[in-house]
């Protein structure tokens, strides 16, 4: 088994940060070019898609802080506790 190249402590150390982040943001923070990277990173973190803005913005299920009926807005961006629509 390959020793993983690209650490989910980068992405936990950029929320820590930043409450949302763009797909590129999240890249630079992992030090890669390639989404399916970033992708398999969020996966192993509980993440969400906005849905807003064309599903450009990604927060992690922890940050979240979600109304009652299940929406969140944080810095313009609107986030769905049931996923993007």
């Amino acid at each position: 088994m390959r020793t993983p190249k690209f650490s989910v402590a980068a992405l936990r150390s950029f929320f820590n940060k930043h409450s949302t982040g763009t797909m590129r943001q999240l890249k630079d923070a992992l030090g890669t070019s390639v989404d399916m990277t970033v992708f398999r990173k969020l996966r192993q973190l509980s993440y969400h898609t906005s849905y807003s803005h064309q599903g450009k913005y990604y927060t992690l299920d922890e940050l979240a802080d979600f109304d009652s009926s299940g929406l969140w807005q944080c810095d313009g961006a609107r986030f769905s506790k049931q996923g993007p629509c």
